[in-house]
């Protein structure tokens, strides 16, 4: 899973100093975020059946394949505009889907 990035200006840094990189003028430091994070559990959310859409893997509950909500991000859409339009996804349903993907990855 990709390491996020925290942003922090050296007059609010409380810990001590990181790499300090320059843009425009402007000071800021980047810290990695902890490497004990914890990786969601996808299966929890996603599932495959034989009966359900040839066994693709799909969101647990619906018809929706991971391969088909990827697809509407791969088309520019947002997360919100998803959730609205599927009102039986979550947002934790979409972290589960890009955990899958990513670990399915080789």
């Amino acid at each position: 899973m990709p390491e996020s990035l925290t942003i922090a200006f050296p007059a609010t840094e409380k810990r001590a100093p990181s790499p300090r990189f320059c843009w425009s003028g402007a000071i800021a430091q980047i810290d990695k975020a902890p490497s004990h994070q914890t990786v969601m559990d996808w299966k929890l959310h996603i599932h495959s059946d034989p009966n359900i859409l040839l066994d693709k893997p799909v969101v647990k509950g619906t018809r929706l394949s991971v391969e088909f909500i990827l697809g509407f991000f791969a088309e520019g859409w947002t997360e919100q505009q998803i959730l609205e339009s599927y009102p039986t996804l979550n947002a934790i349903a979409l972290q589960a889907i890009f955990a899958f993907a990513a670990q399915s990855l080789p």
